[in-house]
């Protein structure tokens, strides 16, 4: 786990472009305080840079940039399954000098090339330069980000886009489709940041460039076609449900590879409290568990203490009222994440990171669960009510003629529309979605699922990669600590997808997670509720004296007058705290 930061040019490499890269690199010290390292080729016109949080192999052997054959490796990330692959390049002839994953990924595509991605299981963004050409390669999730900026001669990379912004001095830009598209979604789902050529790659690619900058992108890996059956649906098979406990208890054992120590986020909710339910009981991993406390919001520190305490793990109880950061919380994330993403989670997850930063360097959480078997309340208010979305003219004029504040909230207009009103918790007029043009989102939702599966393949390709993710990625790291997810696992999805999708909405949310976690927990330890490390906007708002209206590019003053005329509920206030965010980004 660390920063990295380089450049390829097309020009002479000069002393002075080293200096300029060694004092990128430096902004990257809280990813990686514990080593660092540099290689530059003046003949090659190319500058790698990396900051290390040692994690496997904490001897200076592994320091990179890594060098192999002709090979130079920038890697940020663990490949989980690294004594797996060293053992097959072994039996191939290969030796090594490090107990690393670092060296085992560079042998692997000295070996295998690009194909070598088939078989690790891992969260990474790494570089990798053979004198000839030069690859960004991203996890099958973005786990790990990467961030390009190409001007006429040069192309740069590195993990946090402030390196960049900063540096290069890149401007703010947003038109009306992203300024709704963030008032919508909480986050830029088709542009990748509010910089103009300033890019996040996506999951799952390879970025190869030549040594005119020229780049050929191809995907590797995506979300495998859901399986749905007709007909009647049955339960999980017995089998169904031991493969996925074994792969659930694989991917952890796999995640638990280290040579420091570890801990666990745990909130009272299923997800967290299975993960430590498996690694206890069958793994025997005694890991330090942290809740946090919200004592304006929802307080989940009792129920994760009993829990910890029936499994016997120590628990440490975080306050989130005593760090200030959600004072300034538009300016704070902001500056975190470099560009417009709502998810004030992270800043809950700074709070857990810094206090379990000094207890341990790696952490577990419970991200992707939700995801992973369709445990959001609206992928089940969407199938419980799909055959009236599916019904002729007449039935749904009967509803808008008896129920209309009902239809107008959660049955006008287009999937997407329906999708973004749920979303938004039906606070949204009709009017304003109406207008509003998201076309790189739209085709997300023109297939032939029904659209509880519709909306999970978008959240698994979308809201996942650019919402939740980094506020988890950022915030940690920001703290030096790593956080690893088993749920985040090819072998999972895969096996998830081959399941008729159905099977998860016959006996309620999370079914399945409840129907493994009984045998480690009793009854009244087991929280069905959807439960996370949701931070209590109204905080932040009452710190907002009022909420005069400034003008903003593209939002009309009909819509915002709109919001000031309804009660301040949680989700009229998550816009407000968008529109505060798109005022303070545009202040530069």
């Amino acid at each position: 786990m660390c920063g990295i930061f380089g450049f390829w040019k097309t020009s002479v490499l000069s002393n002075e472009d080293i200096s300029f890269g060694i004092k990128c690199l430096d902004q990257l010290s809280h990813r990686g305080p514990d080593d660092d390292g540099i290689w530059s080729s003046k003949k090659h016109k190319i500058f790698f840079g990396h900051k290390r949080l040692s994690i496997i192999d904490i001897n200076k052997r592994s320091r990179q940039p890594f060098k192999f054959r002709d090979l130079i490796l920038n890697f940020n990330g663990e490949i989980y399954n690294y004594k797996e692959i060293k053992e097959k390049l072994i039996s191939k002839g290969h030796t090594f000098e490090t107990n690393s994953d670092t060296e085992v990924l560079i042998h692997a595509w000295s070996e295998w090339g690009e194909k070598c991605l088939d078989i690790i299981d891992g969260m990474y963004a790494f570089a990798i330069f053979d004198n000839k050409n030069l690859w960004l390669v991203t996890d099958p999730f973005c786990e790990k980000p990467i961030f390009t900026y190409k001007n006429s001669d040069t192309l740069f990379f590195s993990s946090e886009p402030n390196v960049l912004i900063k540096e290069l001095k890149l401007k703010v830009s947003l038109s009306e489709n992203d300024i709704n598209e963030f008032l919508t979604l909480g986050f830029l789902s088709t542009k990748t940041t509010c910089h103009p050529g300033l890019l996040s790659l996506s999951k799952g690619k390879i970025y190869k460039y030549d040594n005119s900058l020229r780049m050929e992108k191809k995907s590797y890996w995506k979300i495998p076609e859901k399986f749905i059956d007709k007909g009647k649906v049955h339960d999980f098979t017995k089998t169904e449900i031991e493969n996925f406990r074994d792969k659930l208890i694989s991917s952890i054992r796999l995640r638990l590879r280290s040579d420091v120590s570890m801990g666990l986020f745990l909130s009272s909710g299923l997800d967290s409290s299975l993960i430590a339910a498996l690694a206890s009981r069958e793994l025997d991993a005694k890991l330090t568990t942290f809740s946090m406390q919200y004592k304006d919001g929802v307080d989940e520190t009792a129920d994760a203490q009993k829990i910890s305490k029936y499994l016997g793990l120590p628990n440490v109880k975080v306050n989130s009222s005593l760090d200030k950061s959600w004072k300034k919380a538009p300016e704070f994330l902001i500056n975190l994440y470099g560009t417009l993403n709502d998810n004030l989670t992270s800043i809950s997850f700074l709070q857990m990171s810094k206090l379990a930063r000094t207890h341990f360097k790696v952490a577990i959480c419970g991200l992707g669960g939700d995801e992973l078997i369709y445990g959001y309340n609206k992928y089940h208010f969407f199938y419980k009510w799909r055959f009236l979305y599916t019904q002729n003219f007449f039935v749904k004029n009967f509803l808008r003629l008896i129920k209309p504040n009902i239809y107008s909230r959660f049955f006008k207009g287009s999937d997407l529309k329906r999708f973004l009103q749920i979303k938004n918790g039906g606070i949204l007029p009709y009017d304003f979605l109406k207008k509003i043009e998201l076309s790189g989102i739209e085709k997300q939702f023109h297939n032939n699922h029904k659209l509880s599966f519709s909306s999970n393949l978008f959240d698994i390709n979308s809201t996942l990669e650019k919402n939740y993710i980094p506020s988890v990625e950022r915030a940690s790291m920001r703290e030096s600590l790593e956080v690893r997810s088993p749920f985040l696992s090819k072998d999972l999805f895969e096996f998830v997808a081959s399941i008729d999708q159905r099977k998860f909405f016959k006996h309620g949310q999370k079914f399945l997670f409840k129907k493994l976690i009984k045998k480690y927990l009793p009854q009244e330890l087991v929280n069905p509720k959807k439960r996370g490390f949701i931070f209590p906007i109204n905080r932040y708002l009452k710190t907002v004296k009022n909420f005069e209206y400034e003008k903003v590019p593209f939002i009309s003053n009909d819509f915002f007058n709109y919001l000031l005329k309804n009660k301040y509920s949680d989700n009229f206030n998550r816009v407000f705290f968008r529109i505060i965010m798109i005022k303070e980004i545009l202040k530069g």
